[in-house]
């Protein structure tokens, strides 16, 4: 979704740690998602661009990581996150759809964004003028307060995990 700042926060890692379970590509998820790709992995689960298919679109699939023991915390966790950050409707938070268990493990259905990290871009770059600063942080700290808001806190605030939709 497009926003003045273009500014989102990702709930996802894109530093990859891990190798992704490919031999997830191109199966579907509970009759409704078809995982076309990963495209990140993070401390507790990889990312994949999916096929929401009675939607017709496109959309980013968070699935909690299978190759550890899963303490009974974590999926709670996890499902928390779920629920709560489908509260969230800040302009600059990611949009979640839906979520789910599956015997591939629990999943998040989020909004996909097209772009860059913040650490990507800064990798271009190197040096942000101080409006871009301005408003790259603006839209961060607007987004973390309506999470904060809910009782959110995101534990993981870094370049890596802050999109830039433009």
């Amino acid at each position: 979704g497009g926003n003045k700042s273009g500014r989102k926060t990702n709930v996802t890692e894109t530093t990859p740690r891990m190798t992704p379970d490919h031999h997830l590509q191109g199966k579907i998820l509970e009759d409704r998602y078809e995982i076309i790709e990963c495209i990140g992995t993070g401390g507790m689960s990889h990312v994949y661009r999916a096929r929401q298919l009675r939607m017709e679109r496109d959309v980013a699939i968070k699935l909690l990581r299978q190759d550890r023991p899963l303490s009974e915390s974590a999926v709670g966790r996890f499902t928390r996150e779920a629920k709560v950050a489908s509260l969230l409707k800040h302009p600059n938070t990611i949009v979640t759809y839906d979520f789910g268990a599956t015997s591939d493990g629990l999943y998040i259905v989020m909004e996909l964004l097209r772009g860059v990290s913040l650490a990507e871009r800064l990798a271009q770059k190197r040096v942000l003028t101080q409006n871009t600063t301005a408003r790259i942080g603006a839209g961060v700290a607007a987004a973390l307060a309506e999470a904060h808001s809910h009782g959110i806190v995101h534990r993981d605030l870094k370049p890596s995990n802050i999109f830039l939709n433009q």
